[in-house]
């Protein structure tokens, strides 16, 4: 706190001590009486650092965006195929003096440009809004930016590292100076407990460099292989907290599809009990990415209509959108369930994911046919976007299986994990050998890694791979090897 550094990064891998740490570090700076926030990627990860730590916890977005101020930028000449994009500014923090600003699962923060979302936050590059919100770069200021995160998890979505926890690319990119520290000794030793001494054995392999070790074995204490045919039975008979975990996208709507399948019966459309993941931020309802919820009512009946727009491609495109009023019941942040009411987007919740950008624009040219009479770039505009509830609509999908980025920043006490890494299409990886072909580096080691330590008592390996230093050696009977001398 009295150095001369605006960045301070802690390392430390799972089961190292570093919420403990954390826990500690907050009640010594509310002991000081400083001002402190604490912050974290996605919804899901700031309510597990509350639930672990006891202190209010929120996503970054919410902690350094302003939600009242909202700026309309046009791209383009032509009304009919402008992009409109609606901008969040940065927040003013007054706060340039002694406040620390602590982001925990800093593995996650991106420096990649955000072009997915309708409404842009900031520049869009998060982990630069995040370092202009902390004034830190300022010649005055002596604030802190702490990044607490597990080096061995996955890096964010587009990038092949994490640009929070790497000191070099912190002082060149941004001219701060940085200093770090790294837990590795593992404290969280339980008697027995496979899944943190698998997860130890994946890490040490990404800090040697040698990928020749993977060995997830069942111990029939916490760690279970699972054949295909009897993963459903299994997954039905854990009735704590669980979740699917896999690679592909198109594995986890197979998955998900099976399993409600197996609830519900055939092509039945979102149901009262169906678990879901929200995969937008809202802020009108205070729903956040990440979050997992279960649905506790659907209405019976949808509403549709028929929008024409021009793609980015300029061509005309039709889409019909059709909207269902659903309830949802999520812990709020003292863990407390909470019950939010609104539309979903039926487009998006069956759809691909690739046609998100598209729905979007769809949404702005009907919420622009319903009010013509505003003017785009007034208050009443502005107003009237940012409360309607169609634009607004939730971003969801099924949640009973999802992929390990979607799961980063999670824990459940049940995690089953399937391997469908790197594996051909016409593979199958549900009862197949599973080949450690494309599998021996350091991204699937860190997909490994990452899957593994989402699970807190159990971990269900459904055929996973296997690998030792032996696997590709030769044994020669000394007795045969004589006759050919």
């Amino acid at each position: 706190m009295k150095s001369g550094d605006s960045i301070f990064i802690l390392q430390g891998y799972a089961g190292s001590g570093k919420t403990t740490l954390l826990k500690g570090f907050v009640e010594y700076l509310k002991s000081l009486k400083k001002k402190y926030q604490l912050m974290a990627p996605t919804g899901r990860a700031a309510k597990v650092i509350n639930q672990k730590t006891g202190f209010e916890s929120t996503t970054i977005h919410k902690g350094i965006y302003s939600f009242k101020e909202l700026q309309e930028i046009k791209q383009g000449e032509d009304e009919n195929s402008v992009s409109f994009l609606y901008q969040y500014k940065i927040r003013n923090n007054p706060e340039v003096h002694d406040s620390v600003l602590i982001v925990d699962e800093a593995s996650m923060v991106s420096d990649v440009l955000n072009r997915g979302e309708f409404f842009r936050f900031g520049s869009g590059y998060l982990l630069r809004d995040l370092i202009a919100y902390g004034r830190i770069q300022e010649a005055s200021s002596t604030s802190k930016l702490i990044f607490i995160g597990d080096p061995a998890q996955l890096p964010p979505v587009d990038m092949n590292f994490s640009p929070a926890l790497d000191p070099q690319y912190l002082s060149k990119t941004y001219n701060v100076s940085v200093s770090q520290a790294e837990m590795k000794e593992v404290k969280r030793h339980d008697a027995g407990n496979g899944i943190l001494l698998a997860a130890t054995k994946i890490r040490q392999c990404l800090t040697s460099g040698y990928f020749n070790d993977f060995d997830l074995r069942e111990n029939n204490r916490n760690i279970f292989n699972l054949a295909y045919q009897d993963y459903l039975e299994t997954y039905k008979s854990q009735q704590n907290q669980k979740i699917i975990i896999c690679y592909k996208n198109k594995t986890a709507l197979d998955l998900n599809r099976a399993i409600r399948k197996d609830k519900f019966g055939d092509d039945l459309p979102i149901q009262s009990s169906d678990t879901v993941i929200i995969e937008g931020n809202n802020y009108q309802l205070g729903i956040m990415n990440g979050e997992f919820a279960v649905v506790s009512e659907v209405s019976p009946s949808v509403e549709s209509r028929e929008v024409s727009f021009y793609t980015l491609e300029h061509k005309t495109k039709k889409i019909k959108l059709t909207w269902r009023n659903i309830s949802l019941v999520l812990p709020d942040e003292n863990n407390q369930p909470k019950t939010v009411s609104g539309f979903i987007l039926e487009n998006y919740l069956y759809g691909d994911n690739c046609q998100k950008s598209e729905e979007q624009r769809a949404l702005y040219v009907d919420f622009k046919t319903r009010h013509p009479k505003l003017k785009e770039g007034t208050e009443e505009f502005k107003e009237a976007i940012t409360s309607d509830k169609y634009f607004n609509c939730i971003l969801l999908k099924y949640g009973y299986a999802v992929t390990c980025h979607k799961a980063q920043g999670g824990e459940w006490t049940n995690a089953f994990v399937f391997w469908d890494y790197a594996i051909n299409d016409n593979f199958n990886f549900y009862t197949g050998n599973q080949p450690m072909n494309g599998r021996t580096n350091e991204m699937f080691y860190r997909w490994a890694y990452t899957a593994v330590t989402r699970a807190s008592r159990k971990l269900f390996c459904i055929n996973p791979p296997y690998l030792s230093s032996f696997s590709d050696m030769n044994f020669i009977d000394v007795n045969v090897q004589q006759t050919f001398n």
